[in-house]
């Protein structure tokens, strides 16, 4: 109805509304709920996704550790195989060209080590920029120098797609938001 006398309120039209509003709060208090759960799984994901990042580095630097003290020793024995090929080539037991080989293998030895250095710091600075650390707090920590042995036994296999279907929170969001738009119709 339109009300009468310009500006009486029309009681029949706010009780109704009030009446519906009462109706209509359960199914909004689902909705938000299933709203609110949503937003907590792309939380929980969001969190996930850090960690992988932060692992990733982690091994990453560990990798970068392990690649350096490899190209070292490498390095080193190379310096080694100079110093000889030098002592024959002034013995005359090798001509220039052999010696030249190894003046190259050394000199590339050399770059390959100074190569894996800076593969360290890169890595360090990713690690440390995804752990928030700044300045000489990115400086005063370290990482085991070994990377982990790999598990004796793989998981079992059966219903792998499942357990992994269900831990998913992509997945969840996704069900969750199907919820909800069901919830609204």
């Amino acid at each position: 109805r339109v009300p009468q006398g310009g500006g009486a309120i029309n009681a029949e039209f706010a009780v109704s509304q009030d009446f519906m509003d009462m109706l209509l709060m359960p199914l909004r208090r689902r909705v938000a709920q299933a709203q609110l759960d949503v937003i907590k799984l792309k939380v929980s994901q969001s969190v996930l996704d850090l960690v992988a990042d932060v692992k990733k580095a982690y091994y990453e630097l560990q990798s970068a550790q392990e690649s350096s003290n490899t190209q070292s020793t490498i390095l080193k024995a190379s310096e080694y195989a100079l110093d000889l090929a030098e002592r024959q080539y002034k013995a005359g037991n090798i001509n220039s060209v052999e010696l030249g080989q190894h003046k190259a293998f050394f000199e590339e030895s050399k770059i390959q080590f100074m190569k894996s250095e800076l593969d360290i710091r890169i890595a360090e600075e990713s690690l440390s920029r995804f752990l928030g650390l700044k300045g000489k707090a990115s400086k005063n920590w370290g990482i085991k120098s070994k990377l982990d042995d790999l598990p004796n036994l793989d998981p079992p296999v059966e219903d792998l797609e499942l357990v992994a279907l269900e831990r998913r929170f992509d997945y969840q969001v996704v069900v969750k938001q199907i919820e909800v738009l069901k919830e609204k119709i």
